[in-house]
């Protein structure tokens, strides 16, 4: 089983170009809460990061 690693979160989003607000609204997040699972102080459930899979 894989662990959580909120760095590949911020990682992926920078390399395809999209801010914080861009990937809070494709998951329905706010930006703030985006923040906080790519520093690590939260983490999102299972369905969340589904709905984030990013291409």
């Amino acid at each position: 089983m894989k662990t959580f690693d909120p760095a590949s979160i911020a990682t992926r989003r920078k390399k395809l170009r999209k801010t914080q607000q861009d990937l809070a609204r494709e998951t329905g997040l706010s930006s703030t809460a985006i923040y906080y699972i790519e520093k690590g102080r939260k983490v999102p459930r299972a369905t969340t990061l589904v709905k984030s899979q990013m291409p």
